[in-house]
């Protein structure tokens, strides 16, 4: 029997005593770290502690419902549920495709000034010029399914360009800096540049003072 189930057999015998909802038992969701996880319980109203070992605890009537749990795992992976519950309030649309999800800044956010608004049907044609290019000549190692996009429209001599900024998946909170405010992050962060009136990758790089 493993120790996590020995765990939640002793609360439930507890919660006979005491009463279901006084009872406090650690939570994990896969593929989700502690702040994103207290995060998401936050914004659906679930009350938790801390437990040693920075665990978080949550009541055992919650662990009990697999169905609430999995529609927030659903939301802890989704990029554009965070922006639609914190506190960023930028003008932006969120755009998803195959291997691809991300947000679209529009004109009037600060990392779109002077830019052009992008809809979904240019994000897919931007990421369909991308998602072919030979990663190893541009020193890329990991898959770009493995990573977050925020994109940004602007004119540069009449053509229609997209600049991608690609954030390794993980902690999605991380986003909320804005484009451009992460540093030293090595292959954890990308920058991409499209020209969709000619159809062409312009670069694909990552911060190479990063470790």
């Amino acid at each position: 029997m493993s120790i996590k189930v020995l765990i939640i057999l002793v609360a439930l015998v507890i919660a006979g005593w005491c009463g279901i909802s006084l009872v406090y038992v650690p939570i994990t969701l896969d593929g989700v770290d502690e702040r994103d996880l207290r995060f998401v319980l936050s914004n659906h109203q679930v009350s938790y502690k801390s437990g040693g070992f920075n665990q978080t605890l949550v009541p055992l009537k919650v662990m009990l419902n697999r169905s609430f749990i999995s529609g927030m795992i659903a939301d802890a992976q989704r990029v554009d549920w965070y922006y639609a519950h914190s506190k960023m309030k930028y003008p932006c649309i969120p755009c998803a495709g195959k291997n691809y999800q991300g947000i679209v800044f529009l004109k009037g956010c600060p990392f779109n000034k002077g830019g052009i608004n992008l809809s979904c049907e240019d994000v897919k044609m931007a990421e369909q010029i991308l998602q072919v290019a030979d990663l190893k000549q541009w020193h890329i190692n990991r898959p770009l399914s493995d990573y977050y996009r925020q994109y940004v429209g602007s004119l540069n001599s009449g053509h229609r360009m997209v600049n991608i900024e690609l954030s390794l998946k993980g902690r999605i909170p991380d986003l909320f800096n804005g484009m451009g405010a992460m540093k030293d992050a090595g292959d954890r962060l990308l920058n991409v540049a499209i020209d969709l009136s000619d159809g062409k990758l312009l670069f694909l790089t990552f911060d190479e003072g990063g470790a």
